[in-house]
């Protein structure tokens, strides 16, 4: 997987560079959700709420690239350049 994460001087959020690439078909997923913050696993019994500030963060901020060994050329290039044209010059 290509993972990056979306740091606070980039333009967009995670949110808004995944609807983005999506507009331009290219789709990323965010990372996976901590377990901390699982709705499920908070819902069991003996769950206790636990601080992981990293994980979180990660969580607010990570997004996957699309990655495959089948993607050409053209379509790495694709998600590269619809990446570039989001950043101000």
């Amino acid at each position: 997987m290509y993972a990056i994460e979306i740091g606070e001087d980039f333009p967009l959020t995670r949110d808004e560079l995944a609807e983005s690439l999506f507009e331009g078909d290219v789709e990323p997923r965010t990372f996976f959700c901590p377990l901390n913050m699982q709705p499920f696993l908070q819902r069991q019994a003996g769950f206790r709420p636990v601080s992981c500030p990293v994980a979180e963060r990660l969580w607010r901020t990570g997004l996957y690239l699309p990655s495959a060994v089948t993607l050409s050329d053209d379509e790495i290039a694709t998600v590269v350049d619809r990446i570039r044209l989001l950043i101000p010059a």
